[in-house]
C-alpha cells in the first residue's frame, strides 16, 4: 500500500510539474483559498507569531500579513514541484549569479567560498551553481 501511495503521489506531482507556470500559479491560488479559508492551516500559530513579532500592528494588518504568508507558502510549494521538470534555461532565468568568473578564480586558487543569501526559498535553486560551470558542490546550512 505504501508503494502505491508513493507511486500515485509521484505521478500526480510529476504531472503538476509539467504544467506551465501560469497554470501552477492558478493551482497555488486554489490551494491558498483552501488552506487559508476552509481548513485554516495553523492559523493560531501564524497569528500568535504575528502578534509576538509585530505587537504594534492592528488585527487588520496581522490579517493582511497572514494572507500574504499563506499565498507565498502555496506559491513556494508549487514552485518546488515545478523543479521536478524545470528546464536549465528556466533555472538560469530565476537564479542569477553575477560575476561567476570571480568564483572561478577563487576555485582555481583552492579558496573556500561562502555564499550568503536570504532564505526566501531561493535555496532550491542552488543547483544552478553547476549550470554556471562552477565545480564546487553547494551545501545549505541553517539554524532554527
Amino acid at each position: 500500500m505504501t508503494k502505491f501511495i508513493y507511486i500515485f503521489t509521484y505521478i500526480v506531482f510529476k504531472g503538476i510539474s509539467l504544467m506551465p507556470y501560469s497554470v501552477i500559479y492558478v493551482l497555488s491560488d486554489l490551494l491558498y483559498l483552501f488552506i487559508h479559508y476552509l481548513i485554516g492551516y495553523r492559523k493560531s500559530v501564524v497569528f500568535s507569531n504575528l502578534k509576538l513579532v509585530f505587537p504594534q500592528y492592528s488585527d487588520v494588518e496581522h490579517l493582511r500579513i497572514a494572507k500574504a504568508f499563506y499565498k507565498h507558502l502555496c506559491d513556494k510549494f508549487f514552485e518546488m514541484l515545478k523543479l521536478m521538470s524545470v528546464s536549465k534555461s528556466e533555472i538560469l532565468k530565476r537564479f542569477q549569479i553575477l560575476n561567476p568568473e570571480v568564483i572561478s578564480i577563487l576555485e582555481a586558487q583552492d579558496k573556500s567560498i561562502i555564499f550568503l543569501y536570504a532564505h526566501y526559498c531561493t535555496f532550491k535553486y542552488s543547483a544552478a551553481f553547476t549550470l554556471y560551470g562552477l565545480n564546487f558542490k553547494p551545501y545549505g546550512v541553517y539554524k532554527k
